[in-house]
């Protein structure tokens, strides 16, 4: 099976979805419903890309089949006052 490019819409949507949610883990069911997909061959696509970002070190594996964004790409900006 093809690796999927850095550079595809599933990549980023993949992406975006943990940048939102970081401290969230997803299994790639989740991700799969939570972009819409419903056929075995874009969820094998998704499971694909997430093990693929787990071992560039993106991703991190919190538990077996759940994927958390890894700690050290999660931004902070503070905004506001600190009390």
């Amino acid at each position: 099976m093809q690796k999927p490019s850095n550079n595809s819409p599933l990549f980023k949507s993949i992406l975006t979805d943990f940048a939102n949610n970081p401290y969230v883990s997803f299994n790639y069911k989740q991700i799969a419903k939570r972009l819409g997909i419903k056929d075995q061959a874009g969820k094998m696509q998704i499971m694909n890309l997430l093990i693929s970002l787990a071992e560039q070190k993106i991703l991190v594996e919190s538990k077996r089949g759940k994927y958390q964004i890894h700690p050290s790409k999660i931004t902070i900006y503070g905004k506001g006052k600190s009390y």
